[in-house]
């Protein structure tokens, strides 16, 4: 008996690869019941924000005397692809990035993912540099990113320890796992868990080694015993129906999502978070349940409004299945708005917009909608400029590149004139917020901690602070809206500066009139 277990010892840790640590203390590795790099997931909606109208003391300033003159400046905005060029500061990073919901306006959630999935001009070789973007990548696939992850690590170093395991993950959820299984076997990587091993083993073909390597393992206790019993139904099970079940199967990680998967076993939409979603979508044969999925990656920024608008667009609404429900609604909504626009209904398309706005609200995505059809309210506010409809709708979309483009400005507030047309203002405003955050996109300097890290060539980090100001629940804030804009002003970022004073005016985050 001693001779057989010896041998099994030693049949493990030529197949395993086990260094020179003793069995005792691989026992006492701790166990890989969920993923084990990603700290916290947020998957429930977010609120709007709330209005604050206590100001403090010293924003109770008085208003400009003169008009606001335009802006002199006309250089390019700092160049994105170098932000991490500089010094990196790794738990600065770390706690900035768990501020940092996806609860943001458009162009800001379109900004931050610019700043999340770039690519160093110097791609720096060093241990900081591979913690940040360890740090973005932890916050793309909290969002549900899966391509912009598969794209930032096309090309990666598989002994990189900060970069492996969510690599891999990516690969499962992204079902490109065989490939990668089998690149990464012959390899002798101390990181790889006995799990990931007995599950690429399978997935590359060697079902054999695979069982030999639980059997060997589960007579060691070297796995929880959760997985132990979902590698079994992986292994000798596959198929069967006696092993599906529809919920209950957390804690979920990419390899146990996949093995339930693989044996038929299906999931309640809220047993997952938002990096499951993308394989939802991708096996999901019903568009209208993909929608569900879609929805949520799409105000989680992960896809875009022209994705969930072609599958809307897609749904056969004379199908039984789904009707009544609300995503059945929004895509009923979407497809009358585009047979209008076809026919040339503009009489009261601006009432088929706000109809599809309301409805898009109640998920969350009606600025995300809003922007997206711009081009649309800027042809109807142009061709029908006594729609008053029309030109508020066009105005929330705060697009800045659609209303420098209307026709007669005239019909515009004074102050979304100066805003968007740099129009001196013919009167001043005894508005405290509006004279805040219309001084501070003239400002010629950004705010003193910004201005600090800037000058420590930080401008990620400092970017990052000026997001951080623009979450539902900060926004509210008039001083965090204000060190926002002098922010991107400083940095040249003109319109994004200009875009922010108009959503917060827009859409009333503060009172303003």
């Amino acid at each position: 008996m001693k001779i057989k277990f010896s041998l099994l010892i030693c049949y493990l840790g030529l197949l395993i690869s086990v260094e020179t640590a003793s069995c005792e203390v691989l026992k006492n590795k701790d166990p890989i019941s969920a993923i084990d790099w990603l700290t916290e997931i947020h998957t429930s909606p977010r609120d709007k924000p709330q209005k604050k109208q206590d100001y403090p003391k010293e924003f109770s300033i008085s208003a400009p005397k003169v008009a606001l003159a335009k802006h002199k400046e006309n250089r390019p905005p700092i160049n994105l692809d170098q932000i991490y060029d500089g010094n990196i500061d790794v738990d600065s990073f770390r706690d900035l990035y768990k501020e940092v919901s996806f609860d943001l306006p458009p162009s800001i959630l379109e900004l931050f993912y610019k700043t999340l999935i770039v690519r160093s001009t110097k791609y720096l070789k060093n241990d900081q540099y591979d913690q940040v973007l360890f740090l973005r990548l932890q916050k793309l696939f909290e969002f549900g990113a899966i391509p912009q992850i598969m794209t930032l690590l096309d090309n990666i170093d598989l002994n990189n320890k900060f970069l492996f395991k969510i690599w891999l993950d990516t690969q499962i959820l992204s079902y490109s796992d065989t490939e990668a299984c089998t690149k990464i076997l012959g390899k002798n990587l101390s990181i790889f868990d006995y799990k990931t091993r007995i599950y690429c083993l399978e997935q590359s073909g060697n079902k054999k080694a695979a069982i030999l390597t639980l059997k060997a393992v589960e007579s060691l206790n070297l796995l929880p015993l959760i997985d132990e019993i979902n590698l079994h139904k992986f292994l000798y099970s596959l198929g069967d129906k006696r092993y599906q079940i529809s919920s209950g199967l957390a804690p979920v990680d990419p390899i146990n999502y996949r093995i339930h998967k693989d044996i038929g076993n299906s999931f309640l939409k809220q047993d997952l978070s938002l990096p499951y979603y993308f394989p939802e979508i991708s096996n999901n044969t019903n568009n209208l349940q993909k929608v569900e999925y879609v929805e949520d990656l799409v105000k989680s920024g992960a896809m875009s409004y022209d994705q969930l608008h072609a599958l809307y667009s897609s749904i056969n609404l004379d199908s039984e299945q789904g009707q009544g429900s609300e995503s059945y609604k929004r895509a009923a909504l979407t497809q009358k708005l585009e047979y209008y626009k076809k026919n040339k209904y503009s009489k009261n398309l601006s009432n088929n917009f706000k109809e599809l706005f309301e409805a898009l609200k109640e998920i969350n995505i009606d600025n995300l909608a809003r922007k997206y059809y711009s081009l649309d309210l800027l042809n109807l506010v142009n061709d029908y400029p006594q729609s008053r409809k029309a030109l508020k709708l066009l105005i929330s979309s705060c697009d800045m590149s659609s209303l420098k483009k209307i026709k007669n400005i005239s019909r515009l507030h004074p102050i979304y004139q100066n805003i968007i047309f740099d129009i001196p203002l013919k009167k001043t405003y005894q508005s405290i917020p509006v004279n805040i955050i219309l001084n501070a996109i003239r400002a010629n300097t950004p705010p003193n901690k910004p201005q600090s890290i800037i000058d420590k060539n930080n401008q990620a980090e400092a970017m990052l602070i000026a997001i951080k100001m623009l979450n539902n629940r900060n926004i509210v804030e008039i001083e965090n809206v204000e060190m926002s804009i002098k922010y991107f002003n400083s940095v040249r970022f003109y319109d994004i500066a200009r875009e922010v004073a108009l959503y917060t005016f827009a859409n009333d985050i503060i009172e303003w009139k």
